[in-house]
């Protein structure tokens, strides 16, 4: 058997339709509250994140730049220290070339030296030999001239004898 039940009254059908529409509504306006400010949160993290990013790569650009300029700093001094080297090697080279002729210089300083010292000593020989040379000069001179002076004396008394022997004479003569 088969109860009849009434149907519902239609505006009781609408009401509840409504409120079904209604309490989905709100449902869905909840929903979309969330999901605006899911969108505003996600917006606001987007903006954050982009607002990083182009911090972060204004950083970068400026770590390029800084690294730029360190790789030209450093093929400066990559350069600087090249020509240092270069020039340290012509210095090291001009130093060894005036060395060697310091060291020819020293040689022949050297040689002339002993050179000039033999010479020296030759000198030295020779005036000592001519230093003994003229006092044997000047002894022999010496001797002579006692000599000489010993002959003349003798010379004199001779003289003086034969004077007396000739005043003796003439004295003879003129008596006879």
């Amino acid at each position: 058997m088969f109860v009849k039940t009434p149907l519902p009254h239609k505006n009781t059908i609408l009401k509840r339709k409504k409120k079904s529409m209604m309490k989905d509504l709100i449902e869905r306006k909840h929903t979309l509250d969330q999901l605006e400010k899911k969108l505003a949160s996600s917006q606001a993290h987007h903006k954050l994140e982009r607002k990083q990013s182009m911090i972060l790569k204004e950083k970068l650009q400026k770590d390029v730049a800084s690294h730029e300029i360190s790789k030209r700093a450093l093929k400066k001094t990559h350069s600087s220290i090249e020509l240092f080297e270069a020039e340290k090697k012509t210095i090291v080279e001009d130093l060894q070339k005036r060395k060697e002729v310091l060291d020819a210089l020293e040689m022949e300083y050297a040689e002339k030296v002993n050179a000039l010292a033999n010479e020296k000593k030759a000198f030295v020989a020779q005036q000592e030999a001519t230093k003994n040379a003229l006092k044997e000069q000047q002894h022999q001179v010496l001797q002579q001239k006692d000599d000489l002076q010993q002959h003349k004396q003798s010379l004199e008394c001779e003289l003086s004898e034969r004077k007396h022997q000739l005043d003796a004479l003439e004295a003879q003569l003129a008596e006879k």
